[in-house]
């Protein structure tokens, strides 16, 4: 319930603010919720991602100032914080199926927007059986930051307060794991254990791939001795298979799933819910960065196109035959959100983490202008906690698009699913097992 009561308080700050120049970590503070908790929690609450349902508000409130002001259209557009006259033409036509010069003349009945409300959404969730679903807790131990998640038997991820354990920092090949990080580990376990008194699943990462055989047994025994509860260190190859079968359990369409990481990338051809063929390039978003260090800084002047022939040049890129592409591994999603890429719903199919989706065509346009338009330092303002997350956005972009261009991917789906869909998953049913073997 207190989620919803975060969102209400959103929804509220968005209307009285819906011209005014906002940010998504304005609004996700008026909530009390980091920028990306905040965004994952609101667009499974409201049903929209955050700008979007910003903008789609923003149309709406212009649609009275057309039909009872004389400002100019241009007026207008500024007004409700419109990057262009153009943008707002754009945004209007997509929207509404008419131009705001015809709404104007016509006065023609259009469906607009309307602003959300807790009462509403509360009796939606209920009505869906929201509390009574199948839940469990999910623990992704990493090197330094211990991840929870709660995860719904309905595919929905909660994401919970982070844990700091720098596990790896504190780690020697001869002694070990410092003792009280593992205790702070057991620590957490335990209340979570208590809290929510639900199932509960650890997984390691990072680090604990690298610890030695004797290290990783002596580990587990404490873990599972102390809380009652089992401990599974995931491979890099097991992270990106459950990645991908986290986007591909529920959908029956042929799509290829695009994993962008910092020194690998993972492209797999799925129909039907089964991976048909599996491609691994060791080359990520570390190796373009490496070579062109500028993509990271506020400004440059290396264009899209050039990248994406350097790095064609030195991988060899399998055919993409399918012409809907999934990014996952990321938070596709949000980043295309918050740098305002023209997302739309998802006409193929009905996934609650895989709702918009984008042509290849605009995603280009507007991966040229994150290039030579966009300022990095402008969109770090909107995740200030986080500023760091930007630094790879231009690489990671430019990866995406090589695998693109001159295939027959016409449409793109962004997603923020990682490796806990595919776990989540793996907990409510028997399919990973079936897939694995």
């Amino acid at each position: 319930m207190e989620y919803y009561k975060n969102i209400e308080s959103a929804l509220e700050f968005i209307e009285e603010n819906v011209k005014n120049d906002i940010s998504l970590h304005d609004i996700s503070k008026s909530a009390f919720l980091s920028p990306f908790h905040f965004h994952r929690i609101f667009s499974y609450v409201v049903g929209d991602t955050v700008m979007r349902y910003l903008n789609r508000r923003r149309l709406t409130h212009s649609l009275e100032e057309l039909l009872t002001t004389n400002k100019s259209i241009i007026d207008i557009s500024y007004e409700f914080r419109f990057e262009s006259h153009e943008t707002f033409l754009r945004s209007f036509k997509r929207y509404f199926g008419i131009t705001p010069s015809s709404y104007r003349k016509n006065k023609k009945v259009i469906n607009n927007y309307e602003r959300q409300r807790f009462s509403t959404l509360i009796l939606k969730k209920v009505k869906d059986g929201d509390y009574c679903m199948k839940r469990i807790i999910i623990i992704e131990v990493g090197s330094t930051n211990t991840k929870t998640y709660m995860a719904y038997e309905d595919g929905r991820i909660d994401i919970l307060p982070l844990k700091y354990i720098p596990f790896k920092s504190n780690y020697t090949i001869e002694t070990g794991f410092y003792q009280d990080d593992v205790d702070a580990l057991k620590n957490h376990i335990n209340s979570l254990k208590h809290k929510y008194n639900l199932e509960i699943k650890e997984y390691g990462t990072s680090i604990f791939r690298k610890i030695t055989q004797e290290q990783k047994s002596k580990f587990k025994d404490e873990i599972e001795k102390h809380t009652g509860t089992s401990f599974e260190v995931i491979s890099q190859e097991d992270e990106n298979k459950y990645t991908t079968y986290g986007v591909i359990s529920n959908i029956k369409n042929e799509v290829t799933v695009l994993i962008t990481g910092g020194g690998s990338t993972e492209l797999s051809k799925c129909i039907n819910g089964s991976i048909i063929s599996s491609h691994h390039i060791d080359y990520g978003i570390e190796d373009i960065i490496r070579n062109f260090k500028e993509l990271s800084q506020d400004r440059t002047e290396i264009k899209l196109e050039n990248v994406i022939k350097f790095i064609k040049q030195n991988v060899d890129i399998p055919m993409i035959d399918t012409n809907i592409l999934v990014l996952a591994g990321g938070q596709h999603m949000m980043f295309s959100d918050i740098a305002k890429y023209p997302i739309e719903k998802n006409v193929f199919y009905d996934n609650i983490n895989q709702k918009h989706m984008i042509t290849s065509k605009d995603a280009y346009e507007y991966d040229e202008k994150l290039f030579n338009v966009y300022s990095l330092d402008k969109l770090k303002e909107t995740t200030p906690d986080n500023k760091g997350w930007w630094d790879g956005a231009r690489a990671a972009r430019a990866c995406i698009e090589a695998f693109i261009v001159g295939t027959n991917v016409e449409y793109i789906i962004p997603t923020d699913i990682s490796m806990i869909y595919g776990l989540a998953n793996e907990n409510f049913c028997n399919y990973w097992y079936r897939y694995k073997s």
